[in-house]
């Protein structure tokens, strides 16, 4: 008898164990539940101070001071912190000065979110004041390094030399994301002072500052750079070789174009392309056989641009290849080729590079015969045919007669 006397007992202490327990859940439902509605109150309020502010800016009508107030303080004590970050992002777009204080304040709010944002719109808005407040925002290594990073790309933008040597320092700063937005922010400020130390950032453990660098290099337009970055260019990181080769078309230096013609057969994509517009660029008729040969790249945004690029450089030896191009499968590499035969080929290849036109939306319609306009006298037979064959379109076959005024003249 004593086993189900025991089990009995067990029974009783498990169900004055779960009243408790119960009762205790039940008190924090209702205590988050009041929360929750005390949140939902602020959240309607951030979301009214919002819409009025929508309503507001689409009519270009300068806030009243009692919206600003309201705003300001639903963003700094709201509780939905996405909803207060949309706020001061609203801000950025907002040209009124009594904007600045309320951002300087979510720049110093709790929330790392408001905190990006603020320095962003600080950015953004051109107000130099804000410069010492950014300078504390990005050396103060309490702040998150997002917020850090974004304060420095701020001081890029706001182009005070007075942030020069922080902008320096968080090269070397423990935090690569603070490290990136430095580089960025120099090649903003414009400040050849700077490009000495973002050669040494070349070399950085992070890829992420290495191709932030290289693009501050292309920016900043001092031709010392462009060894490294050619160097760059067999980074073993994609994102790095890619700014690399942009970088290298921006400087405009052929010393770049053997490295940008290797580049050619990077294996990736983003890579071959970027080299592909550097090379257009640089308009180096050393790459015209290289781009041709791009043509026909496995990728079609390469070979988009490549055809691109053979316009820039204008060169006849390509005239062959194009009027092959025109057979590719994708339609953008057909018109792109087209144009290219248009501008680098002769008055025999006028005829290859309208074959497709009738298959062409009536846009390209219109661009192809304005194309044609300016060719002058080589360009009189093909426009001629479009003005006569009533099936294409009215108003092409218009343009059409616009166009042959034009090259007849």
């Amino acid at each position: 008898m004593k086993e189900p006397n025991t089990t009995m007992k067990s029974r009783n202490a498990k169900t004055s164990l779960f009243v408790p327990i119960a009762f205790c859940v039940f008190v924090c439902c209702v205590f988050l539940s009041m929360i929750f509605v005390s949140c939902r109150h602020e959240e309607s309020k951030l979301e009214k101070a919002l819409k009025a502010y929508q309503k507001f800016y689409k009519r270009n009508e300068t806030l009243s001071a009692d919206l600003l107030l309201e705003i300001q303080i639903s963003a700094l004590t709201g509780y939905d912190l996405s909803l207060q970050a949309d706020v001061v992002e609203a801000f950025k777009e907002l040209e009124d000065k009594e904007v600045f204080p309320n951002l300087i304040n979510a720049l110093n709010n709790h929330n790392l979110i408001t905190q990006g944002y603020a320095a962003e719109a600080l950015g953004e808005l051109g107000d130099k004041d804000a410069v010492p407040h950014l300078i504390n925002a990005l050396n103060d290594n309490d702040n998150y390094s997002w917020v850090r990073a974004d304060a420095a790309e701020a001081l890029g933008k706001l182009g005070d030399n007075s942030a020069f040597e922080h902008l320096i320092n968080a090269l070397n700063d423990d935090e690569s994301l603070v490290r990136s937005g430095a580089a960025r922010a120099l090649g903003d400020l414009g400040d050849k002072r700077a490009v000495p130390a973002l050669i040494n950032a070349l070399n950085d453990s992070e890829h992420s500052v290495r191709w932030s660098t290289a693009n501050a290099l292309g920016k900043l337009g001092d031709t010392s750079a462009v060894k490294h970055l050619i160097n760059a260019l067999n980074d073993k990181e994609t994102l790095v070789r890619e700014y690399a080769a942009g970088a290298l078309g921006d400087l405009g230096d052929k010393r770049a174009v053997p490295a940008l013609i290797t580049a050619l057969n990077d294996k990736e994509n983003r890579v071959r392309w970027d080299a592909v517009d550097a090379l257009g660029k640089l308009g180096d008729n050393r790459a015209v056989d290289h781009l041709a040969k791009t043509l026909r790249d496995r990728n079609r945004v390469v070979r988009i641009h490549a055809a691109a690029a053979l316009v820039e450089l204008g060169d006849n030896r390509a005239v062959s290849v194009l009027i092959d191009a025109l057979n590719d499968s994708d339609e953008v590499v057909r018109l792109r080729s087209a144009a290219a035969l248009f501008k680098v080929g002769g008055k025999d290849a006028i005829p290859a590079a309208i074959m497709n036109f009738k298959d062409q939306e009536l846009s390209r319609q219109l661009r192809t015969v304005k194309i044609l306009g300016k060719r002058g006298d080589d360009a009189i037979p093909a426009l001629v045919e479009i003005i006569g064959d009533d099936e294409h379109n009215i108003k092409t076959r218009l343009h059409a007669v616009a166009a042959l005024i034009k090259a007849s003249q």
